[in-house]
Parts: C-alpha cells; sequence; structure tokens
C-alpha cells in the first residue's frame, strides 16, 4: 500500500486477490468469496501487511483496511441505470468503501474519474432501484433453492440456470452434466 504503481508495467489479469465473507441473511448462512480490485489509501501511512503467518495479526490487517471497487466504462449519460446496481451489489455484498468508476473515450482513454461512496449510490439512484428490494429477492432466492435441494441428494455438483420475473418466480433449469467441472474431476472416486 505505501508503494507508487508501476505504471511501466503491464497490468496482469490474472492476478487476483480475494476475501471470504461469512453473513447471514434471513434464515440463510452465507459463505462467499469477493474478488477486490483496490485498498483505499489516505493522505496517512498505511501499514504494510504483517511479515508473519499469524492467522489472527493478518486477518487483523484485512479488517482494518478499506477496499474499492474499480470500473472503467464509455461515456454514457445513463450510467447509473445500466450499470450501478451491479456496482452496488458488488460493493454491499463484499462491504467495500466504494466504487471508482474511470469514464473512457472509444480508444480505451480514461477522461474523467468519478468516486461513489456505497451508501450514496442509493440515494444517487433512488428513483431506479430500492436496496430493500434486492435484498429481499436475494433471500427469496436463497430460500427457493434451499427448498429446491433440501429434498435432493446430489453427489455431484448441479448446474442451475434461472431466471426472474415479473410475478417473482423462478425458473429453474438443472443440468445434471457439470458444465463448469471436467468429467475427470467430476467422477474422480465416484
Amino acid at each position: 500500500p505505501n508503494t507508487k504503481p508501476l505504471v511501466d508495467r503491464p497490468v496482469i489479469e490474472n492476478e487476483k486477490f480475494s476475501l471470504f465473507y461469512y453473513a447471514s441473511l434471513g434464515s440463510h448462512n452465507l459463505l462467499y468469496g469477493a474478488q477486490i480490485d483496490g485498498m483505499l489509501t489516505t493522505n496517512y501511512p498505511v501499514l504494510n501487511p504483517p511479515e508473519d503467518t499469524n492467522v489472527e495479526s493478518n486477518l487483523n490487517y484485512l479488517r482494518n483496511n478499506e477496499y474499492v471497487e474499480l470500473k472503467t466504462n464509455r461515456h454514457i449519460d445513463n450510467y447509473r441505470q445500466e450499470h450501478i446496481f451491479r456496482c452496488w451489489c458488488q460493493c454491499y455484498l463484499a462491504n467495500l468503501k466504494g466504487l471508482l468508476v474511470g469514464f473512457r473515450i472509444e480508444k480505451g482513454i480514461v477522461q474523467r474519474l468519478q468516486w461513489f461512496h456505497t451508501e450514496d449510490i442509493v440515494e444517487y439512484c433512488q428513483n431506479n432501484w430500492s436496496p430493500q428490494m434486492t435484498i429481499d429477492c436475494l433471500n427469496y432466492f436463497l430460500s427457493y433453492i434451499k427448498n429446491c435441494y433440501t429434498t435432493k441428494n446430489y453427489s455431484y455438483p448441479v448446474s442451475v440456470t434461472f431466471q426472474l420475473n415479473a410475478n417473482r418466480t423462478i425458473d429453474v433449469i438443472e443440468n445434471p452434466k457439470c458444465e463448469f467441472l471436467s468429467d475427470w474431476y467430476v467422477n474422480n472416486g465416484n
């Protein structure tokens, strides 16, 4: 966090930093991961990560810092309506401080930066969507999936495709052939 960016080195897209979260939503206990784009620094020095392997000191370091989502987008007038909802979901679920958007021209050159605090995104888009309705929808979806799969005993991963329609019902298509894991992995030991 205390070093200057290496702008003469290309960005390596597959370098990732993820945090994992344990949370509750309604009657659901959730364990999920989020890829983190950056750490928020200020004009004050930020401590470097601990050099030891002590789990608690590393967790405390992670908990005592704030993180941000980074996005680039073409210059468009209706950014909030088309994209910011998904960005808010990412920021909210990962407890990120905010979102930094770089607006670019067709050639990919960023011309303008705009910062959105996570809590301000809701006010900024108050006429377009509701955070409570979004959370209720997620809770409804998780309850539906839980009810569908409680009585089934799968010994393999199942790919689920869903479509939420205006009647708040979900159409689910199960694909017993797992498409995101290779057959050799799924069938190993079966």
